[in-house]
């Protein structure tokens, strides 16, 4: 392991370890199921749906007769509406495990389009991934990547 890859991942389990607070799966799992707490239902998570560019374009290279360089070059909202007018309806992201994080990293991961379930007892996020460090996470990493300057 080079220093360059231990600094980064020292630096990414500090950030984990400050920024994702604790888990709360069975909890949440359990309040969502009920579906009848306020605050606690499906419609309540923002982007549980994917529709993000790699699903739109993932869906549009599917489709029979649509060649690449038909659409490639649109810009996303007219790729989105060609999708949709091939049959495209975003799935549900899956997840695995529900995190509380602080309102910065909260409001970074929404952005980039991960399932986030806030309302007057807290913030979570729905985590798309399981089985290894959180830190390693691709969400993780582009959040880094991208910079993290606390306001």
């Amino acid at each position: 392991m080079t220093a360059l890859s231990f600094t980064y991942q020292e630096r990414a389990r500090q950030f984990v370890e400050a920024n994702v607070l604790v888990c709360q799966s069975s909890l949440i799992d359990h309040l969502l199921a009920l579906g009848d707490i306020p605050g606690f239902t499906w419609d309540d998570v923002t982007n549980l749906y994917d529709d993000s560019v790699d699903a739109i374009e993932e869906y549009l290279t599917n489709v029979p007769g649509l060649e690449p360089d038909e659409w490639h070059e649109l810009p996303f909202d007219e790729r989105e509406t060609l999708a949709q007018e091939h049959g495209f309806e975003p799935e549900p992201q899956e997840i695995f495990e529900w995190w509380v994080v602080t309102p910065y990293v909260a409001r970074r991961l929404c952005q980039m389009g991960q399932p986030m379930l806030e309302n007057d007892f807290g913030t979570w996020w729905g985590r798309t991934c399981t089985g290894q460090a959180i830190y390693i996470d691709d969400v993780i990493t582009r959040l880094l990547r991208d910079g993290f300057e606390q306001p």
